[in-house]
């Protein structure tokens, strides 16, 4: 994840902790701005699609988007990001790790297949 977009999940995870929030776009923009763009600041169409992207990549639950506000909560995923690394030196971010839950999903799936193969074979 960029650190933009970082900066912008943080914004909006203080903002709402684990609760929907109404925010006016261009007023946010300008917020953010402030905060943290001075050199490369947002526009309110920029900010929408961060808003899109950081939807897709499952990071906010978005409930209602239009060209003056948005209604949204950060999601559980979003609470996991962390930053790597210390001061002074690059930054990355690190998501959390799903393909090893898939893999543990999948053996005790197939551990517990084979018990009950077993035990119907046996009994």
């Amino acid at each position: 994840m960029r650190d933009r977009y970082l900066k912008v999940l943080q914004y909006l995870k203080s903002e709402c902790e684990r609760e929907y929030k109404l925010f006016g776009i261009s007023d946010t923009a300008d917020l953010l701005n402030r905060a943290y763009f001075d050199c490369q600041p947002i526009t309110a169409d920029g900010l929408r699609l961060m808003v899109r992207e950081l939807y897709s990549d499952g990071y906010i639950d978005l409930k209602y988007m239009d060209e003056e506000v948005v209604l949204l909560k950060p999601s559980g995923k979003s609470f996991l990001v962390e930053k790597e690394g210390k001061e002074g030196e690059n930054e990355r971010i690190k998501a959390p790790k799903q393909g090893r839950d898939l893999l543990f999903l999948a053996l005790s799936f197939l551990c517990s297949f084979i018990g009950a193969l077993l035990g119907g074979i046996l009994c």
